[in-house]
């Protein structure tokens, strides 16, 4: 990896399956560790594909949680959304009697 490190210019993160979410401080110091000359993108899914569901509510919380920490703490510089997923197995509830026209 010392090698390809010349190569790269930004490292993005991605946390695969969301109950890993609850470490994702620990993951970040890890890259931290690891690379910390290079910028550091979070990336945030909203659907967890190895479920087939969406990510449930309170690990969304604990995700943006660290989110805000680690701007605050320069620990990175952005966090993308996965944005194909914002259709994808999110249900609302209608308060009308409209039909739904998505």
């Amino acid at each position: 990896m010392g090698r390809l490190c010349a190569f790269m210019d930004v490292l993005n993160l991605w946390i695969w399956h969301s109950e890993e979410l609850v470490e994702q401080d620990r993951s970040i110091a890890q890259f931290r560790e690891r690379f910390p000359d290079k910028p550091l993108i979070m990336g945030c899914y909203l659907r967890d594909y190895t479920h087939r569901a969406p990510v449930d509510l309170e690990l969304v919380k604990v995700q943006w949680e660290s989110v805000l920490r680690n701007l605050d703490s320069g620990a990175w510089r952005a966090s993308p959304f996965c944005r194909a997923t914002l259709s994808t197995g999110i249900r609302t509830r209608r308060t009308d009697s409209r039909p739904d026209r998505r």
